[in-house]
């Protein structure tokens, strides 16, 4: 079990233009759900957000991960030899718009690997559901483990 899990659940598909992805995402942090368990929210948009963040974190500078829904992000920042201290934080105070601290509610330290791989397996486990809800080119042009900007359509 890594220190930093992703979850999906629950994956539903909108076929607006753009298509749509609900559904539940929420990461474990040395076994602490954030925001919680089975959070309803935009997927695609925070593993969007996650892949930035990643990219940030193995270049050994801080990253926030947001979430669509509520007043929560996953800060990813550099530690002491090569780790990655990954923060729940509760953005209730309004510590994005400058005016408060917010408030960490989960925490753990892992790696950059880690996060990549843990990245990398919540993304093919979208590419999977895609395929099978009739949708296989729903990720084309999303960033891959390991992309470089430039590397991928539209990154």
């Amino acid at each position: 079990m890594s220190a930093l899990e992703i979850s999906l659940a629950a994956l539903r598909l909108d076929r607006t233009a753009p298509p749509l992805v609900a559904g539940e995402v929420w990461f474990t942090l040395d076994g602490v759900d954030f925001p919680a368990a089975h959070w309803s929210d935009s997927p695609l948009s925070v593993l969007g957000s996650l892949a930035e963040a990643v990219r940030h974190a193995a270049a050994g500078r801080t990253a926030d991960v947001y979430f669509f829904d509520g007043p929560y992000y996953l800060r990813l920042a550099p530690g002491p030899g090569g780790t990655v201290r990954a923060a729940g934080v509760c953005d209730r105070e309004g510590w994005v718009s400058g005016s408060g601290e917010g408030t960490v509610q989960a925490e753990c330290t892992t790696t950059a690997a880690e996060l990549t791989e843990q990245y990398g397996q919540a993304l093919l486990a979208v590419e999977r559901w895609a395929h099978d809800a009739g949708a296989p080119r729903l990720l084309d042009g999303f960033p891959h483990p390991g992309d470089r900007p430039g590397d991928r359509p539209g990154s």
